[in-house]
């Protein structure tokens, strides 16, 4: 196969052109290009690079393969999946403990890529809304999330705000809101919305997928002070708290200041019985959020002393920052 036997339009360096045929989902001819040539003399892509390369190529050239005969709404659920699949294997191979391909696959290629999947599985989510009529909040949320990974950022929040709507307390939906509202700087909604996310239940939050700069230099400070990666998600809510980022509060609803108290009393039982290695992380997050309504509704010292104390003892290290 001589290389003008595949789509790869355009000029400029190869690397280019195997970006645009995976952008267009040229996988096929794209697959057999690869296998076939050695691509010598090529200076813009390695050896490492073209295994890579041809690995990811082969896999997606499956999964491409694999929804032609399925529905539409189907195919871009089977995608979004796999590709979930996809990128945690590649985030996992990036440890400094592995040596495997995806370690030299080069970013522009990875977008592209990231583009053409996210494309392909936002058609059949648009297919089943414009055609249903029904605004479901599963469908809002997915095509809100491939909206921000796409970079169109009006968009995803104009869905998740829709989610939103029908299904106030979801963390997933509150904190990819949030991001994308960091990224047309909304800031005040951002930190609101991501507050009240990592508050709620911080083990869904996606760190990977969050490209808001403020949470991430919470995260640079978390990782500094030996807070294992497993754990950041747990207490971003609480180092967000301490440093003053979470600085948007809002005063809670009689029945949501039932819930806290409850989960408080839950997760002081369980850590006193060892608890699992997140219950600290938890049981400060709930004590920060009971604070923060006590500063929006301002009451006395004399009800937030208690917290205080047991926040201290809990860490005296956070308990001093806190509090200065």
């Amino acid at each position: 196969m001589h290389r003008n036997d595949v789509h790869i339009p355009g000029e400029g360096d190869l690397l280019k052109k195997i970006c645009l045929a995976v952008r267009e989902c040229n996988f096929a001819e794209l697959s057999s290009f690869l296998q076939d040539s050695n691509l010598e003399g090529e200076d813009s892509i390695d050896e490492q690079e073209k295994l890579a390369i041809v690995e990811s190529v082969e896999y997606w050239k499956e999964r491409m393969t694999a929804i032609r005969d399925m529905e539409h709404y189907t195919a871009s659920e089977y995608l979004l999946a796999q590709w979930d699949r996809y990128d945690k294997s590649r985030r996992e191979s990036l440890a400094p403990d592995q040596d495997r391909l995806e370690q030299v696959l080069p970013e522009q290629f990875h977008f592209a890529l990231k583009t053409a999947v996210f494309q392909k599985a936002l058609a059949g989510y648009l297919e089943l809304y414009n055609l249903s009529g029904i605004a479901d909040v599963e469908v809002l949320y997915r095509v809100g999330r491939i909206y921000k990974g796409l970079g169109n950022y009006e968009s995803a929040i104009e869905s998740l705000e829709l989610a939103h709507q029908q299904k106030k307390n979801d963390p997933r939906i509150l904190s990819t809101l949030a991001d994308s509202y960091s990224l047309v700087n909304e800031t005040r909604a951002a930190k609101l919305f991501f507050r009240e996310s990592l508050f709620i239940d911080p083990a869904v939050f996606r760190l990977h997928d969050c490209e808001s700069s403020f949470i991430h230099k919470i995260v640079e400070v978390m990782k500094e002070e030996g807070i294992p990666e497993d754990l950041l998600p747990y207490y971003l809510p609480v180092y967000g708290s301490v440093l003053g980022v979470f600085s948007v509060k809002r005063e809670l609803k009689p029945v949501e200041i039932g819930r806290l108290k409850q989960s408080i009393h839950e997760l002081e039982q369980e850590k006193l019985q060892g608890g699992r290695s997140a219950s600290k992380a938890l049981l400060l997050n709930r004590y920060f959020w009971l604070l923060d309504h006590f500063d929006t509704i301002k009451a006395p010292r004399s009800e937030r002393i208690p917290i205080l104390a047991q926040i201290k003892q809990l860490d005296s290290s956070l308990y001093e920052r806190y509090i200065h």
